[in-house]
């Protein structure tokens, strides 16, 4: 089901109940509320200690599809990319990344690591590295996500990355694949429902496994 089937399919169940319908609610709003959904699911699957997300896992190229710009921070000495999209808020910015790698070529991942093992400074690892690349994840002085590579240099750049992340509902495009376990499109829109009628729902993955 696509973003914009599912919304769809949302806004009818709304028109169904005439004190949703007479409200007026605006697409965005069904849209924020599903994405709270679909949050929450996401939240609840990494709590329980779910670590194989990749059927939720978007893959992002940036808007011209031919990778995310690599940039070198001149103040620090460390090459990073900010991160475009809004990431599902997970139990941390760290669990919205899952994999980073070289646009041109899908052998090249960089391996994550935990911030605080990285001198900002000096741009290296407490340890050693040897010839690997690590990503880091951290937001900046403006509040935006970003990915400092750890290990990149002038001689190894790497000009443009593809990123696998979980994403928010709506950094999703009208036409993308929204993945949700199968044969629970309707548990989810009911889920929404729910939340548009001010209801309250602790623990999705166990209705949505009923």
């Amino acid at each position: 089901m696509t973003q914009r089937e599912l919304i769809d399919s949302i806004i009818s169940e709304v028109n169904s109940i005439p004190t949703l319908r007479d409200k007026g609610l605006h697409p965005n709003t069904v849209l924020y509320q599903a994405s709270k959904v679909y949050n929450q699911i996401l939240g609840d699957l990494i709590a329980k200690g779910f670590t194989n997300l990749s059927l939720f896992t978007k893959l992002c190229i940036g808007a011209d599809k031919t990778g995310i710009d690599v940039t070198l921070n001149t103040d620090t000495g460390i090459y990073y990319s900010i991160i475009p999209y809004v990431l599902s808020p997970v139990t941390d910015v760290r669990s919205g990344v899952r994999i980073i790698g070289a646009m041109n070529d899908v052998s090249v991942i960089f391996p994550p690591l935990a911030r605080e093992q990285v001198s900002i400074k000096q741009g290296t690892l407490s340890g050693r590295i040897g010839n690997t690349i690590f990503n880091t994840i951290g937001i900046n002085n403006d509040g935006q996500i970003t990915a400092d590579y750890i290990g990149m240099t002038a001689d190894n750049l790497v000009p443009k990355v593809r990123m696998y992340l979980l994403l928010s509902l709506e950094s999703y495009d009208e036409d993308d694949t929204v993945y949700i376990p199968a044969g629970q499109d309707k548990v989810f829109i009911d889920m929404v429902m729910n939340i548009l009628q001010g209801k309250q729902i602790k623990d999705m993955i166990n209705l949505m496994q009923k």
